[in-house]
């Protein structure tokens, strides 16, 4: 059996291929944008300037009015981009479309776990590895041999071991014909 390490490493890796997958699609969207039309991409280089210039008043100690001023002309023309592209019937395409929001695709949290996407991928990859590695999906009610039980009358079932079996797999198929949620729990045991 393989073990939690591997659906681990395995469920990240998924993630980061959506990661990039999204971040691919945004910059191919934005390509596509600044193709049709020209004025994005200056726009876009203007909020970068800003946004470089934000940074660098905060790394010399400037004060917050002039760290926020610079942030907000970025932002001004981030606005810009959107309308620009809201107008031209264009999607935004300035952030990536992450499968999941709470990692943005990165596998953790901000706090460092893991995040329920990756949880939910290595249970999904567990069921994967059992389902390939038993025989479940060749037994079926139409594959059930009776032939394989003996006709000796057993006096502890009052009948044959073959009538006997045969009645359970009478009842199973009745009870999956017709089940619901509200059916109640089928209990199985027995010698295989």
């Amino acid at each position: 059996m393989v073990d939690n390490t591997h659906f681990i490493r395995k469920a990240l890796q998924i993630v980061e291929r959506r990661r990039q997958q999204a971040i691919t699609n945004t910059l191919h969207a934005q390509e596509k944008a600044c193709t049709q039309l020209p004025e994005l991409k200056t726009l876009q280089n203007e909020r970068l300037l800003w946004g470089i210039q934000a940074t660098r008043l905060a790394a010399l100690g400037a004060g917050r009015a002039e760290i926020d001023a610079a942030l907000d002309k970025s932002r001004e023309a981030d606005a810009r981009c959107a309308e620009l592209l809201y107008n031209a019937g264009l999607p935004l395409c300035a952030q990536p479309q992450f499968f999941c929001q709470a990692c943005q695709d990165k596998g953790r949290t901000a706090e460092g776990r893991l995040c329920q996407c990756v949880r939910s991928l290595v249970s999904t990859l567990r069921r994967q590895e059992i389902n390939r590695s038993s025989p479940l999906a060749l037994s079926c009610f139409e594959t059930f041999s009776l032939e394989k039980y003996p006709t000796d009358f057993s006096a502890e079932l009052g009948c044959t071991v073959r009538e006997h079996m045969r009645r359970l797999l009478e009842y199973a198929i009745q009870w999956a014909s017709s089940f619901s949620s509200q059916n109640p729990s089928l209990y199985l045991c027995g010698n295989a």
